[in-house]
């Protein structure tokens, strides 16, 4: 049965003639395997950066608008690239650029870091791109680039090429959107650091989101956002074949998540010159570990030292007073039965909203924030309210 798939090429694969030409054998081998493609491509490795580096040469201070409308040339020479390429190899082709008639990103005027408006994008890829694949032609399109509601040029922003192969993807209801990198898959630890670190042949999308939000180069996170919640994503890294190979990301992620930890936490203060210091938090944690308590989080400030923890209250206030007397500080306070509440999701943007709101409850002692979300310490008799805010 005949698959769509839609498969984005980065720069660091196509970076130089030999490589363009190793990418476009890979999608005739699917092609003459049965299935659709569509080519989403990056500027050549180097490219923007050159772009950027004459813009700036010009003029000290281009206008964000201005530098889209350059640095998108770089897309455009990969893709007429691409796009010959496959003609060359005798697959019909035809390349799609911002300019294009039934050009199929359409974002907001961000410039710099432009949002796909969906709809448009609908619209316009059932004008241009699905007319192509129903007529046996592949369609080779420019990523990272948009065009506005109003005929500007934008760009995506970071990993924008990722987000243009995924929206093109949901767009088209592919069966697969498969990202071509210089070293594709998720590994159980950064290959380039630990030696026999092993690549997974399959994780979920809510693993994959959390390696990405710590730091691990896995998807980014407008990819989490936009995506099908059906539609699987294929990591492979250049050389190996566009199915079957290296790691597949499987399932959805929710919009908003929320979830209370069952156990009830203690928070403690220790406030007094000198707090913060090293040797004071070491004391503390030990003196905390070997009565038994399991620490949660750690803040320290000047003067102070906040930590959250769950084990006997009264127990441990009395233990850690000990490391008030002995580092010569001036206090410690206590606050007792808090909840935890983990708010995460690929709408992060409206998670993040809904924090002036938080901060305005009365019980709510501690908010942090990270890539995917927010963690929200509050006592028990403000639980409720917290969670309504969602």
């Amino acid at each position: 049965m005949s698959r769509l798939l839609v498969v984005k090429y980065g720069g660091s694969v196509l970076n130089d003639g030999a490589g363009i030409r190793e990418a476009a054998v890979q999608v005739k081998t699917e092609l003459d395997n049965g299935n659709r493609v569509v080519v989403v491509v990056s500027a050549l490795k180097g490219a923007t950066d050159k772009l950027i580096e004459a813009a700036t040469a010009i003029h000290p201070n281009v206008p964000r608008s201005v530098q889209d409308h350059i640095i998108r040339l770089g897309e455009e020479q990969s893709t007429r690239l691409f796009a010959s390429a496959l003609e060359l190899i005798g697959i019909r082709a035809e390349e799609f650029t911002v300019d294009s008639p039934g050009w199929p990103i359409i974002t907001d005027d961000n410039f710099g870091d432009a949002e796909p408006i969906m709809d448009e994008c609908r619209k316009a890829v059932a004008y241009g791109l699905k007319p192509l694949l129903n007529r046996g032609v592949t369609p080779v399109v420019s990523g990272f680039v948009g065009r506005s509601i109003n005929g500007m040029v934008t760009t995506l922003g970071r990993g924008g090429t990722d987000t243009t192969a995924t929206v093109l993807a949901r767009c088209l209801d592919a069966n697969e959107l498969v990202l071509v990198k210089d070293v594709g898959g998720v590994y159980s630890a950064d290959p380039h650091l630990v030696e026999g670190s092993e690549k997974l042949r399959e994780i979920s999308t809510r693993d994959a989101y959390l390696l990405s939000s710590n730091g691990a180069k896995v998807l980014h996170d407008k990819v989490f956002r936009h995506k099908n919640p059906e539609l699987d994503i294929r990591l492979i890294s250049r050389g190996e074949a566009l199915t079957e190979t290296g790691t597949l990301v499987k399932g959805d992620l929710p919009r908003v998540e929320i979830s209370v930890d069952d156990e009830r936490i203690h928070e403690v203060s220790l406030v007094g010159d000198g707090a913060e210091k090293s040797q004071v938090v070491q004391e503390a944690v030990d003196r905390l570990t070997c009565i038994g308590g399991i620490v949660h989080s750690i803040e320290a400030s000047e003067g102070r030292l906040v930590i959250c923890f769950t084990h006997d209250a009264l127990i441990a206030l009395k233990t850690l007073h000990e490391v008030v007397a002995h580092h010569g500080l001036k206090s410690i306070s206590l606050k007792e039965n808090l909840r935890r509440v983990t708010v995460s999701g690929k709408d992060v943007k409206l998670i993040r909203s809904k924090i002036p709101d938080i901060l305005e409850i009365t019980g709510v002692y501690c908010l942090k924030t990270d890539q995917t979300g927010v963690s929200i310490t509050v006592e028990e008799a403000s639980l409720d309210q917290v969670l309504g805010s969602f």
